[in-house]
């Protein structure tokens, strides 16, 4: 995965196996950049949030991961995080049930 930002330079990545729930980063921060491959057969949901568990107002509009395939999402202006920075999978936008070890994400971040 190649970004283009001026602070890409001193940014830290993180790459995870599939998973349903991981913890990209403990602490503040500021998102620059993430990927997200979808490995099942239907469609999932990404829920990011600035916490250390899987609730309170997620960091963005939860992001639609189409079948098999990949988004890709760089923030000009990096999104601030404060607690940590969080994914969860889900199989509908309404973040009600559980997506399953569907989603590869790949995050860059300050």
């Amino acid at each position: 995965m190649s970004f283009e930002n001026e602070m890409m330079g001193r940014a830290s990545n993180y790459t995870g196996a599939a998973a349903e729930v991981a913890q990209i980063k403990t602490g503040a921060g500021r998102l620059l950049a993430l990927e997200v491959q979808n490995v099942n057969a239907a469609v999932r949901w990404l829920w990011l949030f600035d916490n250390t568990a899987s609730t309170g107002n997620p960091l963005i509009a939860p992001i639609r991961c189409p079948t098999g395939d990949g988004v890709r999402i760089t923030f000009p202006v990096p999104r601030g995080f404060s607690t940590g920075l969080r994914f969860n999978a889900s199989d509908t936008i309404a973040f009600n049930t559980s997506g399953g070890a569907d989603l590869i994400v790949t995050a860059q971040y300050i």
